[in-house]
Parts: C-alpha cells; structure tokens; sequence
C-alpha cells in the first residue's frame, strides 16, 4: 500500500521511508497479529474460491486476507478496496468502506 502512494505521488520518497518505518515499529511492538500462509490456510483460500460466482473480482492477496479474516472470527472487514468490499459478504464478512 505504502509503495502505491509513492507511485501516485501521494507521499514523496521521504514520506514512504517514514511510513514503512513506522509499519515496522508497529509490527516489533505486537500491534499487528500475523498468520502464517500454510497448506491449511491456501486450501480454505481456494475452497472459497471455488465457491465464489463467475462475475466476483477478488485477487488472491485479496482472497488470503478475507480468508484469513472469516477464519480468525471477524465479522467486519475495514477496506478501502472495491474488490474486497463486493467480495466479503461471500466470506461472511460485512465491509466497512475506509
């Protein structure tokens, strides 16, 4: 995300490298809760897949991330991506547009 708003130009160089430093103080701190990508995690994503209708756009990091929220219990998804937004109610996830 950081990287698209420096190719935007939203943020200059300066503004990306503080952004990604603080990205990175933030996960050394325990803010952020990673999920390892395992052989569970991939076959849930693509039974999901599987199950989504024709006309639904969602790319497959897209796809790991409402996988990995319907799996950890949210019932929220907070996003700014369209995509991820069409896409969550079929992951059981109700979107809230950032």
């Amino acid at each position: 995300m950081f990287h698209r708003k420096l190719r935007e130009g939203v943020v200059d160089a300066s503004g990306f490298h503080l952004l990604c430093d603080q990205f990175e103080a933030d996960c050394a701190s325990g803010l952020w809760q990673w999920r390892a990508v395992d052989d569970a995690l991939l076959a849930s994503s693509t039974r999901r897949f599987r199950g989504l209708p024709s006309t639904t756009f969602l790319r497959a990091a897209g796809g790991l991330h409402l996988t990995c929220a319907a799996e950890e219990g949210c019932t929220t998804l907070h996003t700014s991506d369209r995509h991820m937004i069409a896409a969550a109610p079929a992951f059981g996830l109700q979107a809230v547009t950032l």
